[in-house]
């Protein structure tokens, strides 16, 4: 309808608008407006998502997180349907841009991504979650690679000593998600790993 044709070229705008930080803040006050609703498009839920995932900060991260949370519970036993199993898919791929955006959550991210494989009812879900936690760990390498490049240049003389290999964050991060996959891939409810908001209700 036009009605919808509307809300999506906005949102598109707001996308747009809030992926400059210093233009997000003025959208963050009415976070909310852009939570997904049932009667939402297929792509007017993709362009709130990606909305959210922009107005991400440290002070709502945790609110955000669990309306994440809602989707995935919510839409998982729909996935069989092409815009469901595209919308959880686009979800579990938010929770991984967030980790990226907001250090401080990553590892309860990446808990709550390996949660998501006990999903025994979708392979789409288990995939999708399979991809973007490889994401979250490459990117810890690249960062620890990062680490050791600049370590070297500043401290040359002692680098082969002190700093940190390939090899060795290769294994802490292999080492840790072996740990995540034992202690929550047999579980089959949702995953509850902890963070909370400022009330104490838990986000993820």
């Amino acid at each position: 309808s036009s009605q919808r044709e509307i809300q999506q070229l906005v949102l598109s705008s707001i996308v747009s608008i809030t992926s400059r930080p210093d233009m997000a803040k003025f959208f963050e006050p009415h976070l909310k407006s852009f939570f997904v609703k049932s009667r939402d498009s297929i792509h007017g839920k993709l362009l709130k998502l990606q909305v959210l995932t922009n107005l991400s900060t440290s002070s709502n991260i945790a609110l955000i997180l669990r309306e994440f949370q809602a989707y995935v519970n919510t839409y998982s036993s729909d996935a069989a349907e092409c815009e469901s199993s595209l919308f959880v898919s686009s979800v579990i791929t938010a929770i991984g841009d967030v980790a990226t955006r907001i250090r401080e959550v990553a590892e309860v991210c990446l808990k709550g991504l390996v949660g998501l494989l006990s999903n025994r009812s979708n392979e789409a879900i288990v995939a999708q979650a399979v991809i973007v936690i490889r994401t979250q760990i490459m990117n810890r390498e690249r960062e620890a690679e990062l680490i050791k490049e600049g370590f070297e240049e500043s401290t040359e003389s002692n680098a082969s000593h002190n700093s940190p290999t390939n090899e060795d964050s290769s294994a802490v991060t292999t080492v840790i998600i072996k740990q995540l996959v034992n202690s929550k891939l047999m579980e089959t409810g949702p995953v509850d790993v902890g963070i909370k908001d400022k009330r104490g209700n838990r986000a993820w």
